[in-house]
């Protein structure tokens, strides 16, 4: 047996919920114009013409280490 399909739609047991008030932190990122991004764990590497780690074993960060002169900056005493 096969019945009609339904002409009238069934109201809700319960009324829609009430949208949630944004949070103080959102209310402030909107004003600002903040939003959330996250960085990509690889970046590429020109020297190497490949795509390596932004930090961590054989990382990009590592490159600051292995030079043999870094900059100073201005006021710092050393």
């Amino acid at each position: 047996m096969k019945l009609p399909n339904p002409t009238t739609p069934l109201p809700r047991e319960k009324p829609l919920p009430k949208p949630k008030p944004p949070t103080k932190w959102e209310r402030f990122a909107k004003e600002r114009g903040i939003s959330h991004s996250n960085k990509e764990r690889e970046v590429w590497d020109d020297d190497k013409q490949a795509w390596v780690r932004r930090w961590g074993k054989d990382g990009k960060n590592k490159d600051k280490e292995d030079a043999w002169i870094s900059e100073v900056k201005a006021g710092t005493g050393a």
